[in-house]
């Protein structure tokens, strides 16, 4: 599972969309899914991009009673991995349905971030530093090293008070208080570490019914990328989703470098929550997807707001890397785009923004032609992706025109 420490320039299944050739937007929409979170160095996007879709299809109803609550991925993470203690293994939203014993037609309840937030385990490197890539790793990887020094027949100055104490300044989010750590130590002995992680993050009492995360009665579909073969089908349900104010989640081959400069694919899970259609003026289109991706608002904020080329994020979602120009299919790589829907349609739909060009089509055009033989004599402004270039003659405007501008008479 692919981390945020693979910086974007470096990984290869997520570029711009280029509209130099396509200039003109001509449909647009959009799910609001609020808040970009951020998984660090902990393999567990699975989680976030089911938190999300969840979140999501209860505050689209108006009889969800967690509607505004947000769902804790690390909570997820613990029930998948058996686990307190995180991994850089992923998983799915099949297996956390699973975990959850969900069938379709049924609401799913699951902790709140409230009771057991992700940032409970930032070090306090990242409050000194800004180091965040690595601080819940390392606060869980200071837990571990704690329990092993309390629980060692050899532990020197193993004051509880003192300990105690410097968790609570290394892992200064944690809920709980000094006095009630030096009660959890003292019992250390007795305790695995998973016991002991779970105590000092107070998740036992997250199961009671008041921090519960309760969702809509759901249906959950999947298909995975050997049923969806085909690029133009791929789309069409994405923007169908959209258009009925759903978002999916959509597994993809996320090819990346290592230290070594070697091509690593690293199966990653981001969610698709908006589309955009361009269109040149020969009426050739494409499409740019928006992505709420796992890895932050930092990345968002690169991509401009998460919008990716969608051809280029398809052809990683259906097939492997082979190298940096080629793609191959592969036969161990099966990636899933995964939905939710109500058992009820409750959700209203959710309208597409179309737009007009307010400049003509300028085609056919003769350059040989004086301007005293044609009608089209005049300046003309021309304008492409937003930015105008200034007036031109009829002489120059077949330049512009071949080069995707839109131009109109002045």
């Amino acid at each position: 599972m692919l981390t945020q420490l693979t910086h974007a320039n470096e990984n290869l299944s997520f570029i711009k969309f280029d509209s130099t050739l396509y200039p003109n937007l001509v449909e647009q929409n959009t799910v609001d899914l609020g808040r970009t979170r951020s998984q660090d160095s902990i393999g567990n996007c699975y989680a976030f991009t089911f938190s999300k879709m969840l979140e999501h299809l209860c505050n689209q109803d108006s009889e969800c009673k967690s509607r505004g609550e947000e769902i804790s991925p690390l909570y997820i993470h613990q029930i998948v991995k058996n686990s307190s203690f995180p991994s850089d293994e992923g998983s799915n939203i099949e297996s956390i349905l699973a975990k959850l014993k969900h069938t379709n037609g049924t609401p799913i309840s699951t902790v709140k971030e409230s009771c057991l937030p992700f940032d409970q385990t930032l070090h306090k490197k990242y409050f000194e530093e800004n180091w965040y890539n690595e601080s819940p790793f390392l606060g869980f990887e200071y837990l571990q090293e704690t329990y092993q020094k309390v629980v060692s027949e050899n532990c020197i100055d193993c004051s509880l008070e003192i300990l105690s104490e410097e968790i609570s300044k290394k892992l200064p989010n944690l809920k709980i208080s000094q006095k009630e750590i030096t009660e959890i130590l003292k019992q250390t002995k007795a305790l695995t570490l998973d016991e002991f992680i779970t105590m000092i993050l107070n998740s036992k009492e997250c199961l009671e019914d008041k921090n519960l995360f309760k969702s809509p009665k759901l249906n959950f579909h999947t298909k995975t990328t050997f049923e969806v073969k085909d690029t133009d089908y791929f789309k069409k349900l994405l923007i169908d989703l959209i258009d009925r104010n759903l978002v999916a989640a959509v597994s993809i081959c996320a090819g990346a470098r290592d230290e070594n400069n070697k091509l690593l694919c690293g199966l990653h899970s981001v969610i698709i929550k908006g589309y955009r259609k361009y269109c040149n003026s020969e009426n050739e289109c494409n499409y740019s997807f928006q992505i709420q991706n796992s890895w932050g608002q930092d990345w968002q904020d690169e991509f401009n707001g998460g919008w990716v080329d969608a051809d280029h994020l398809i052809k990683y979602s259906l097939n492997k890397p082979k190298n940096e120009t080629e793609v191959v299919p592969s036969e161990n790589f099966t990636g899933q785009i995964t939905w939710f829907e109500p058992e009820k349609n409750k959700i209203k739909m959710n309208p597409k923004t179309e737009f007009k060009s307010s400049s003509p089509i300028i085609k056919n055009i003769n350059p040989t032609i004086s301007p005293e033989e044609n009608t089209e004599a005049g300046l003309w402004e021309c304008v492409k992706s937003g930015n105008p270039t200034g007036y031109t003659d009829y002489k120059s405007l077949k330049t512009y025109v071949e080069k995707g501008f839109d131009c109109k008479k002045k």
